[in-house]
């Protein structure tokens, strides 16, 4: 069902202590989403590279900031290594395609904070790999070797160069731009109140820095924080890169976007997600503590 929520919404139902508080929930919670959905792209991520790995017989240790693999009989192969690297960002964007099916099959006209990691999740993926592509791409090109990871370090191997790996990451570019734009009218619908929406001039705009800018700049520094000592400029590049989708998010404030909701599932909410609180809480001490230790395989 399409709603016009400005036909019938009236802006004096909640005060302005009320909508800053309002603003501060939809801010913790986008934090919070942003940094579990992170947290299950990688895992998902690593764990792809390290199953690929072990099927062309290789041996390592699975940490945080690195899947440290080689090869049991100690000789490396070329096709090894780029199935073992690509693994991962391949990974990522199945599950950004299995968000997205999942959001619009079933969760769309749904309220509730899984629609909001959802969103996430589908962004993180979509970065984790067109934008893995895009920084592996450019590093591969100016030689910045000791900064190969991921895609990058699939691409030297696949011997890729020159003004193919140039199109490949502007192809990757424009595709992983689409997908911000995609993601803008989505992101609407994971308001906790129609006044973040529709309370006045500029309410749509104050809402998008919000939901989508302060997760990706906090997010992105407590990640980093957990990240020390082992943060490696591949990271840097990554979460730089994913501003091109908030960018992109940020640039249709304007736009005028039916909003795919029901009015009873349109819930003014107050209070942070509890559930969403501990469920990062639980992937970043699985993902610092745990894979800190190391898992071999």
């Amino acid at each position: 069902m399409t709603i016009d929520f400005k036909q019938d919404f009236d802006e004096d139902d909640l005060d302005d202590k009320a909508v800053a508080k309002i603003y501060l929930t939809q801010a913790i919670n986008g934090i919070f989403a942003f940094i579990g959905a992170y947290l299950i792209v990688m895992v998902i991520y690593q764990l792809a590279s390290l199953v690929m790995g072990t099927t062309f017989s290789m041996q390592g240790t699975w940490y945080y900031y690195l899947v440290e693999m080689e090869p049991i009989d100690g000789h490396w192969k070329r096709k090894a290594i780029v199935a073992s690297y690509a693994a991962g960002p391949a990974a990522a964007m199945v599950l950004a395609i299995l968000a997205l099916v999942l959001y619009f099959n079933i969760f769309r006209y749904k309220s509730g904070i899984f629609k909001l990691l959802l969103v996430w999740i589908f962004i993180h993926g979509i970065n984790l790999s067109l934008g893995n592509v895009v920084v592996g791409a450019v590093l591969n090109y100016l030689k910045f070797t000791n900064t190969y990871r991921g895609v990058g370090h699939a691409l030297v191997w696949s011997r890729i160069e020159g003004l193919t790996l140039m199109v490949t990451a502007g192809s990757a570019l424009v595709l992983q731009l689409i997908a911000g734009f995609m993601s803008f009218s989505i992101i609407l619908q994971t308001a906790l109140s129609r006044r973040l929406l529709f309370g006045g001039s500029g309410a749509r705009f104050k809402y998008l820095l919000t939901a989508v800018l302060l997760p990706w700049v906090v997010g992105t520094l407590v990640i980093l924080l957990f990240k020390v000592p082992h943060v490696e400029p591949f990271d840097l590049l990554i979460f730089a890169i994913l501003g091109t989708i908030v960018i992109a998010i940020l640039s249709l404030y304007g736009f005028n976007t039916a909003l795919y909701m029901s009015k009873n599932d349109w819930k003014t909410q107050t209070f942070p997600n509890v559930t969403l609180v501990l469920l990062a809480g639980a992937l970043m001490f699985f993902y610092r503590v745990i894979l800190g230790l190391g898992i071999p395989f």
